[in-house]
C-alpha cells in the first residue's frame, strides 16, 4: 500500500494534534482499552498463503578475482522444491497513547511470527518505537519508504523496517519533512569477495519531505562505506521521488502510484536487487560503486465495495563498470491480482506474478549473458482483527 505517510508518523501540525486527541476520545471504543490514563488499541492479522512457480531453474552468481583482476562466474541452478511453497504469517500490534506533560505520548509494537512449509519457523519483532513531541525512537518504517505498490508481492521499491532515530517537522499547511538516522548496516549488498564492509562509523542519514494530502514525496540518502579489508571508503547515495493520483472512473475509486529511485553505492535502497554488490575493490586496490535506479508503477481500482483489482509492474537495472570488468543485472517483475474483503475481517486473494531476471559480463574471458524467468501464481487468505 501507499506508505509516503511513513508509518512511524509524528508532526507539531494541528492534524496531527486533532488525530491524537479523537483516539484518546474514542477510546474505550470497540477496539480500545484504557486503563491508568492510556489508551490501548490491539490488532492484528493471520495470513495463510501457497504459491507455485513454473521457473525451471534461477541465476547464481560468483563473484571473484583471476590474478588479481575481478571476475564475475554465473549460471543457472534447478528450483528444485522451491516451485511449490507453503507459509503462514501472523501479525501482532500493540498501540497505545496517553498525554505526557511534553504532549502526546505514543508507542508501538509490532511482533511477527512465520510458518514455512518446509518446517521452519521464526518469530520476530518487526517494529517497537515510541514518538514524543515530534521525535520517533526506536524500529520501525523508514522514513525513505514510499511505496511499493498496492499488490500482494511488493515491487523493486524501497520497503524496509529498521532502527532509527528522527525528528519529523510539521508544517501549518500539513505538509511535513523528517530527517532520519538509520542502521546503516541492515541494507548492504555485500558478498565477502568483491565487497566487504567494515563496522560503519555513522548511520545512514536519511531525509523525507511528504506533502500536505501524502500524494507526493520526495526522499535522499547518504551512506558511508569502508571495506573491511583495504580501508578504502566513500560515500553512497540514493534519492527517490513518489506520486500518488487519485480518481473515480464510474464513481468507484482508484489510484495510480509511480516512484522512480536512483542509488550509487546504495543498491538496498532500490528494493534489493538480485546478483550484485554495492561496490568491488578493483586490481589497483580502488573502491568501484555499483549504481543504477529501479521504477515502479501501480494501480488499484475498487470494482465493488467489496472487490478491488489491483496492478504492479517494476524493475531495476544496475551496473558495476570497473577497469576491467563490467557487470550487469537487471530484473522485471509484474503482477496482477484480485482482493475480495468480506465481512467479519475475511479477505481473499488470488494473484499472478511474471519475473524476469538476467546478468551480463565483459572480463577478461569475454562476454556472457544469461536470462531466466517464470511464471508465478500465489492464492492467500487472510482474517484481520
Amino acid at each position: 500500500m501507499l506508505i509516503f505517510a511513513a508509518s512511524v508518523v509524528s508532526a507539531s501540525s494541528a492534524e496531527q494534534a486533532d488525530t491524537d486527541e479523537l483516539f484518546l476520545a474514542t477510546c474505550p471504543a470497540p477496539g480500545y482499552i484504557r486503563f491508568d490514563g492510556t489508551c490501548l488499541s490491539i490488532s492484528g492479522y493471520i495470513t495463510a498463503e501457497h504459491s507455485f512457480s513454473d521457473a525451471d531453474d534461477r541465476i547464481f552468481f560468483l563473484p571473484g578475482y583471476a590474478g588479481g583482476l575481478p571476475i564475475a562466474r554465473f549460471g543457472l541452478v534447478p528450483n528444485g522444491s522451491d516451485r511449490r511453497k507453503t507459509e503462514t504469517t501472523s501479525y501482532l500490534t500493540f498501540l497505545s497513547a496517553s498525554e505526557t506533560e511534553w504532549g502526546m505520548l505514543r508507542t508501538r509494537l509490532s511482533l511477527e511470527g512465520e510458518l514455512l512449509g518446509s518446517g521452519g519457523q521464526t518469530l520476530k519483532v518487526d517494529q517497537a518505537y515510541f514518538t514524543l513531541a515530534g521525535f520517533d525512537l526506536g524500529r520501525g518504517a523508514s522514513y525513505f519508504n514510499l511505496s511499493d505498490g498496492y499488490t500482494y508481492t511488493g515491487g523493486y521499491a524501497a520497503d524496509d523496517t529498521i532502527d532509527l532515530a528522527a525528528y519529523t517537522y510539521g508544517f501549518t499547511n500539513g505538509s511535513r519533512i523528517t530527517l532520519s538516522l538509520e542502521d546503516s548496516s541492515a541494507r548492504r549488498l555485500e558478498d565477502g569477495i568483491w565487497a566487504k564492509r567494515a563496522s560503519p562509523w555513522i548511520p545512514d542519514i536519511v531525509l523525507n519531505a511528504i506533502n500536505a494530502d501524502e500524494t507526493f514525496g520526495v526522499s535522499g540518502a547518504l551512506t558511508h562505506i569502508r571495506d573491511a579489508r583495504t580501508a578504502v571508503n566513500a560515500w553512497g547515495f540514493a534519492v527517490a521521488a513518489g506520486y500518488e493520483h487519485r480518481w473515480s472512473p464510474g464513481g468507484r475509486p482508484a489510484r495510480l502510484a509511480v516512484v522512480a529511485t536512483y542509488a550509487k553505492g546504495a543498491l538496498g535502497y532500490l528494493g534489493y536487487p538480485d546478483n550484485v554488490t554495492d561496490y568491488l575493490i578493483d586490481a589497483d586496490g580502488g573502491m568501484v560503486l555499483s549504481s543504477g535506479y529501479a521504477a515502479l508503477a501501480s494501480v488499484q481500482h475498487d470494482v465493488s465495495e467489496q472487490t478491488s483489482l489491483v496492478g504492479t509492474a517494476s524493475g531495476y537495472s544496475v551496473e558495476t563498470d570497473a577497469r576491467f570488468l563490467n557487470w550487469r543485472a537487471r530484473g522485471l517483475r509484474v503482477s496482477l491480482g484480485v482482493i475480495r474483503q468480506s465481512a467479519g475481517g475475511l479477505t481473499l486473494g488470488l494473484e499472478g506474478n511474471y519475473h524476469l531476471d538476467e546478468v551480463s559480463a565483459t572480463d577478461i574471458r569475454g562476454q556472457n549473458h544469461i536470462p531466466a524467468d517464470g511464471f508465478e501464481l500465489k492464492v492467500y487468505v487472510r482474517r484481520s482483527f
